[in-house]
């Protein structure tokens, strides 16, 4: 019976540590297109200040000051599209940690059975707080989605504003 239940912990054990790696992975994609949405960004925005810089330097008169607001509007939806990549790559790593967890919990759970009633009792506390901290993961980026939705409308009407 002390063979079984140290070979049930063996796997879990091991398990969780593939877990983490899985979500370590997820987590390393979901930085590096981050990062590349910021860049893209960056590069708007660096781009839409040359092009007022030289259009400003250029105009002549007052309506062709009137023209740069194009570049505004050019910029904000630039800055929309980002935006909506964005919330899709947070959507997507929520989803992919979410389906990885559930699936560890799945198997700790069938693990936490084999092993006997005082593992399986240990291992649904573990299980809920576990859930516990994927809620809170889950109202976090949702968070994190509001606010970035609200920066991006926020910098679309002052794009527009500047018409």
């Amino acid at each position: 019976m002390q063979n079984q239940v140290f070979n049930v912990y063996n796997e879990m054990v091991q398990d969780n540590f593939e877990t983490l790696r899985r979500l370590g992975e997820i987590n390393m994609r979901t930085g590096e297109r981050l990062v590349e949405q910021q860049l893209e960004l960056t590069n708007t925005m660096i781009e839409s200040g040359a092009k007022s810089m030289e259009m400003f330097s250029k105009a002549r008169g007052y309506q062709e000051l009137l023209n740069t607001a194009k570049l505004g509007q050019d910029a904000g939806e630039q800055y929309m599209k980002t935006y909506r990549n964005t919330v899709e790559v947070l959507a997507e790593a929520r989803d992919s940690m979410a389906d990885v967890i559930e699936k560890q919990m799945e198997s700790a759970q069938k693990k936490a059975k084999e092993a006997g009633d005082s593992a399986a009792q240990m291992m649904d506390e573990q299980m809920q707080k576990a859930q516990a901290a994927g809620e809170q993961m889950k109202k976090g980026t949702e968070a994190a989605n509001e606010e970035a939705r609200k920066g991006a409308e926020s910098a679309t009407e002052k794009a527009a504003g500047r018409k």
